[in-house]
């Protein structure tokens, strides 16, 4: 096993950084979503970021993410470059980001089945519960909608949405949030 490299700690990053993160996020499929939570989120004033980075050429090696609004943390990427997996980064990156985040906010990890025993046990300073993410295909999702009762919705994909579409919904998203957050389209109309 190689020892890891020197490194530092970088909060919040710089252009190199992110541009790694969102190659090794793209090499990699760890976005559910699509390519917009990649463009937008080094962006968004809430979005919060610790990044190791080796120190003799600044490249990444890793990161964890996360956004703060509403008293809370959310944690949306905790990764590290598969060479560096094993070597002792991700704890540090962790131990990091958790001195950074306030103490009186709770705090949401979204993460893989597969590493929710290996956080909650190592690196997680408090595990309270689990929430669990269900994914539907398309059909699946207009048969539950089709059995709503009134149901007058149908289901858009947001790169498909015309400009009336896109506005309704920043209008029910600020009715719901109460926030307007200024959510920038960055998909072309089709």
């Amino acid at each position: 096993m190689t020892p890891l490299p020197t490194f530092t700690l970088v909060d919040e990053g710089n252009r190199m950084l992110w541009a790694g993160w969102a190659k090794l996020v793209r090499d990699n499929d760890w976005s559910s979503d699509d390519s917009t939570v990649i463009d937008l989120l080094p962006s968004l004033p809430s979005t919060r970021a610790v990044f190791a980075q080796d120190s003799r050429d600044g490249s990444f090696l890793g990161c964890v993410v996360w956004n703060e609004y509403d008293e809370m943390a959310f944690i949306g990427y905790y990764i590290v470059h598969p060479s560096m997996v094993g070597k002792g980064l991700g704890p540090k990156m962790w131990k990091r980001a958790f001195t950074r985040i306030p103490k009186h906010v709770n705090v949401g990890l979204r993460a893989v089945p597969s590493m929710i025993a290996k956080y909650a046990a190592r690196d997680t300073p408090y595990y309270v519960s689990t929430l669990n993410n269900y994914e539907l295909t398309v059909s699946e999702a207009r048969e539950m909608c089709s059995k709503l009762e009134g149901s007058k919705h149908s289901i858009v994909n947001v790169e498909k949405t015309t400009d009336e579409q896109w506005e309704d919904l920043l209008e029910f998203d600020k009715d719901v949030t109460k926030r307007d957050r200024l959510v920038k389209r960055s998909v072309p109309n089709k």
